[in-house]
């Protein structure tokens, strides 16, 4: 039967219609098939990749924990003026092994920079001190910090962002930062921050044969950190949205689970990254807590359209359905051999990830310290046999029924374990030493802590050290104390129990406070100054005990840290026979004056004889100045020299008055009450002490001040008399070399002193003082030289005190010494981050008083204060009074020329106001001379005031000096220094004094010299050297 063409080409086309639609519907099902089978291929290579990757950071986690449980990097942590040489060395040598670590640092819990070593050009090598930095403000910092300590942070090294601009690193990096907790220093123990080469993390990727591009590295925000290509994402066309550090490039889901995406032909696989480790594994393996770490490991797969078997397809329609069912054999085949391997490679890589586990946990089987996991409830985890060995005989059953504070109580503080370093007895014959270590760990989103334990040695198990130490302790004739920082008690030898009166252990105090003894100085004071183990101090006191005072002596010395514990050991001698004795003997051995001198009591009988009407009499009160420091710089034996010469000079020049010694440094007279006569009284007596005392072989000139009162004006009775004396000298206490007669007002000025004192001990306890600065122009270059720190305190209402109130109380009572670490300190940190903030650079001048240019470990405390705030000499002013180098100029010149020495600036502030010798002047070693703002006050006006200017100046111009005019407030006052070539200003014509936050932006310093560029006129300039 023959068809007509219509209808054979309606058959063909039918039959055609139907075989595509076959073909298309075995297509589709099998392009739904392969798309399946690519889905889960990919999923298990990444979880092959997160295997791979987990290895990779624990062996660099491995790093970190090396770097962190050193020796060298512990006693740095402890005492942050350690030497750091050691640690650098051995870092170097670390890094210099291991190419694919780049940079190590190690961060304070500000953000500051302690140590930096980094690879430069193939070379390892130590950031000097100068040269290390501030991180406070980098993103990766501000994150690491919010975790707690143990955690690991991961970030890459991609960009940074420094003022508004993108700098790019010069490889790919990421940066892995460990928060440290060592329990040693109350300021924290900030981070471990190691970058390393992002190609070491790929390393095992790249061998498992992975395509570049395949494989990708997000944290939880969806920020890209590598690919498997080693190129950091903005080289792959991903730009940086307004600057900022991230783009989001996924959608992560925050589950643990695999999240399979299918999108046309591409799969994505997304795995969650864990490390995930046997808690038992080797120290390495501490990162038991890094489970809590968000990062994805993500690889992209691709389906092709079209199968990989694919024929052609033939024109002729009978061809078409053999072809078919070739086809669908073919992919029923391919897809049999694609499970069948896919199968396989999940096979060996659990079985590749089951043998690293039995391999980590044998490693921490068989090492030779002891490892303990606690859980949050303190019980037992997981312990291997070499802590079992060590606890032996103290722990019965190892298991989860052992308890921390029950086996471990030398560990635990209130009931849990506390992290740092301890140590243990184990009772044993003989007993052994065991050294301990605690970290806080996160396990699966749960707080665990591990104990690292190691033998250190054996205790004489017969005891015969402890006994015969404790014998040798008690027949000592000192009184030996052991006392722990907040002056607990925790040892007595037997001659301190007897001399205190101690009979049994319950009657033993607690605190050092109650065992009756009143110091001359405040014990925790002179603990605070032991800055390191072994170093000591001596003082004195008395020991008040059945109604009787002794006098004593002692030393204290700071021990090394035992469990984590600060101690001090104090020995105390009962020196009341040798004073006794000394005192007889000075007694017999001089007859000065102060033997046969009138007491109070009998100046008060003898000033009743002189009362007559019609009469007047002046009472005076003189107070040797500055007694306090030569005592504590020379010794008190000076200080009696001083005292019993300037009694006698007294009487020389005051033949016809009543004299009597009042205290230890003041006397009373009684004299004639003509004013004159007064006045011509107290300066023959200035004129007497003009000449020098030898005192400690130095020559020391002593002054006075003088409080006076008359009778019967100010009062008709001897004892109120002689209180208001005393109010007028309170009245210029400080001043030095001044006379005050008593007014009515000045009781009242009395008791605001004494309230002022009473809160001047609460602000240095309190820690209220503040700092702020004012600067210094130079016109002769238009920009600021330096600024000068300013000590500020408000009241209890937030008013500033004035300066000229509390400061002079804080110098002569000796508080200052109290506030000079932190004041030193608050200025070199200034000084070191106004010199990279001022265009041209600059410095910080600070006052400093007499007391500390004597003491001796001025320099050294000024050095240790520069070298940690990273503050070089040359940024720092020292600025002195002409009064505290005239008390004892030998001493002062011989110090500021040892900073000079050491690159420290050093200036004389408020020059012409005291009594200036140009013998003196001439030798010191000063870079600047500060006129005092009362030369300038009335200038352009006084003659005076500019005859002084201009002597100062040409006297500075020939010793090398600049000068420096304060007070500078009206621009006419500004045009005639700069006319007669004094080009260095401080006023407030430029700015007033403000605190550090105020001088840190571009437009404050810019307002501070436009007074400079207004209109300055240069004509009629002194043809002279300049001396600015």
């Amino acid at each position: 039967m023959q068809l007509k063409t219509r209808t054979a080409a309606w058959v063909a086309l039918s039959v055609l219609t139907l075989f595509l639609l076959g073909v298309i519907g075995f297509w589709s099902l099998d392009y739904s098939q392969r798309k399946d089978i690519e889905a889960s291929r990919t999923a298990e290579r990444a979880t092959a990749a997160g295997y791979a990757i987990s290895r990779q950071i624990n062996s660099i986690f491995s790093d970190l924990i090396f770097f962190g449980q050193g020796a060298a990097f512990r006693e740095l942590q402890i005492d942050p003026t350690a030497d750091r040489g050691d640690l650098e060395q051995i870092w170097l040598q670390y890094l210099s092994e291991r190419p694919y670590l780049q940079q190590l640092r190690y961060l304070t819990e500000e953000g500051r920079e302690r140590i930096r070593v980094h690879r430069v050009a193939g070379q390892v090598r130590a950031v000097a001190t100068k040269g290390l930095q501030d991180k406070s403000a980098r993103y990766y910092f501000r994150q690491a910090l919010q975790l707690e300590p143990g955690q690991l942070y991961l970030s890459p090294l991609d960009l940074n962002v420094e003022n508004g601009e993108i700098e790019r690193p010069f490889r790919p990096m990421v940066r892995f930062a460990l928060r440290l907790a060592s329990g040693h220093r109350l300021e924290g123990d900030g981070m471990l921050v190691l970058n390393v080469d992002a190609n070491y993390l790929l390393r095992p990727l790249l061998d498992m044969g992975m395509a570049p591009g395949e494989l990708l590295l997000a944290d939880s925000s969806g920020r890209l950190l590598i690919d498997s290509s080693g190129k950091p994402y903005w080289e792959l066309g991903h730009e940086i949205p307004n600057g900022q550090l991230s783009t989001t490039l996924f959608d992560i889901d925050s589950g643990a689970e695999p999240l399979i995406v299918k999108d046309g032909g591409d799969v994505t696989a997304r795995v969650r990254l864990s490390v995930k480790s046997d808690p038992l594994g080797d120290q390495a393996l501490k990162a038991v807590h890094a489970t809590s770490m968000p990062w994805y490991v993500i690889v992209h797969g691709h389906t092709p359209f079209l199968p990989l078997q694919q024929s052609v397809l033939q024109l002729v329609w009978s061809l078409m359905l053999l072809l078919s069912l070739f086809f669908l054999c073919i992919q029923l085949l391919r897809r049999s051999f694609q499970a069948e391997r896919a199968l396989v490679q999940s096979r060996y890589f659990e079985k590749v990830a089951k043998e690293r586990a039995r391999e980590n946990e044998s490693m921490i089987a068989q090492l030779g310290e002891g490892v303990l996991l606690f859980d949050q409830d303190q019980r037992l985890v997981r312990g291997n046999s070499a802590a079992q060995r060590l606890l032996e005989g103290r722990v019965e059953a190892f298991d989860d029924s052992l308890v921390a504070h029950m086996a471990l109580p030398e560990l635990c503080r209130f009931g849990h374990l506390q992290a740092g370093p301890a140590e243990l007895v184990m009772e044993s014959d003989p007993p052994r030493l065991i050294q301990a270590c605690v970290s806080h760990l996160v396990m699966d989103a749960q707080p665990h802590h591990l104990v690292v334990l190691s033998e250190h040695g054996r205790v004489d198990s017969t005891g015969r050290q402890v006994f015969q130490m404790g014998q040798m302790l008690d027949a000592s004739e000192e009184l030996i104390l052991l006392l722990k920082a907040d002056l607990t008690l925790e040892y007595i030898n037997a001659r301190a129990k007897e001399l205190l009166g101690i009979r049994s252990c319950v009657e033993m105090p607690v605190n050092f406070a109650d065992l009756g003894f009143h110091l001359d100085d405040d014990l925790r004071v002179l603990m605070s100054g032991l800055t390191h183990d072994g170093a000591r101090t001596e003082g004195g006191g008395e020991l008040l005990r059945a109604g009787k005072a002794r006098s004593i002596g002692f030393v204290i010395h700071r021990l090394c840290h035992y469990q984590g514990s600060l101690h001090f050991e104090m020995r105390i001698r009962d020196i009341t026979q040798y004073m006794e004795a000394e005192e007889y003997l000075n007694r017999l051995g001089e007859n000065d004056l102060l033997r046969v001198m009138a007491s109070r009591v009998q100046l008060a009988r003898q000033f009743e004889t002189l009362m007559a009407p019609g009469k007047r009499l002046a009472l005076m009160v003189v107070d040797i100045d500055r007694l306090r420091m030569i005592n504590n710089s020379l010794g008190y034996r000076a200080g009696d020299v001083a005292i019993r010469q300037f009694s006698r000079r007294l009487v020389e020049s005051a033949p016809s008055a009543l004299v009597a010694r009042l205290s230890a440094d003041s006397f009373v007279l009684v004299c004639d009450g003509n004013e004159a006569l007064v006045f011509e009284q107290i300066e023959a007596i200035k004129a007497n002490m003009v000449q020098p005392m030898e005192l400690a072989g130095q020559l020391i000139k002593i002054s006075f001040s003088t409080g006076i009162a008359y009778w019967p004006e100010h009062s008709r009775q001897f004892e109120p008399l002689l209180q208001a004396a005393l109010v007028a000298l309170n009245k210029i206490k400080g001043m030095r070399g001044q006379v005050s007669v008593f007014e009515p007002h000045f009781a009242d000025t009395n008791r605001e002193q004494l309230n002022l004192e009473e809160y001047l001990k609460r602000a240095i306890e309190e820690k209220r003082f503040e700092l702020w600065y004012q600067p210094i122009v130079n016109a002769a270059n238009g920009r600021i030289e330096e600024f000068e720190a300013l000590m500020r305190l408000r009241d209890e209402g937030g008013d500033l005190i004035s300066p000229e109130r509390f400061i002079p109380l804080l110098e002569e009572s000796g508080w200052i010494m109290l506030i000079e670490p932190w004041l030193l300190r608050a200025a070199a940190s200034a000084a070191s981050l106004l010199s990279r903030r001022v265009p041209g650079g600059c410095c910080v001048a600070v006052n400093i008083c007499g007391q500390q240019l004597l003491d001796n470990g001025f320099i050294e405390r000024i050095l240790r204060i520069l070298e940690e705030t990273a503050c070089e000499p040359g940024w720092i002013s020292l600025e002195v009074t002409e009064r505290q180098f005239l008390e004892n100029p030998e001493r002062v010149i011989q110090v500021l020329q040892a900073l000079r020495e050491l690159g420290i600036r050093v200036a004389v502030d408020d020059f012409g106001t005291g009594y200036s010798s140009l013998a003196y002047v001439k030798r010191l070693p000063v870079e600047h001379l500060k006129i005092d703002r009362e030369f300038i006050r009335e200038l352009p006006h006084s003659e005076p005031d500019k005859a002084i200017v201009r002597s100062v100046g040409r006297m500075c111009d020939g010793l090398g000096m600049r000068v420096i005019a304060e007070g500078v407030e009206t621009k006419e006052q500004m045009q005639w220094l700069y006319n007669h070539r004094v080009f260095l200003y401080q006023g407030y014509l430029f700015a007033r004094p403000a605190p550090l936050e105020s001088w840190l932006s571009e437009e404050a310093l810019a307002m501070v010299v436009r007074p400079l560029k207004e209109g300055r006129d240069t004509s009629s300039i002194e043809p002279q050297s300049s001396v600015s």
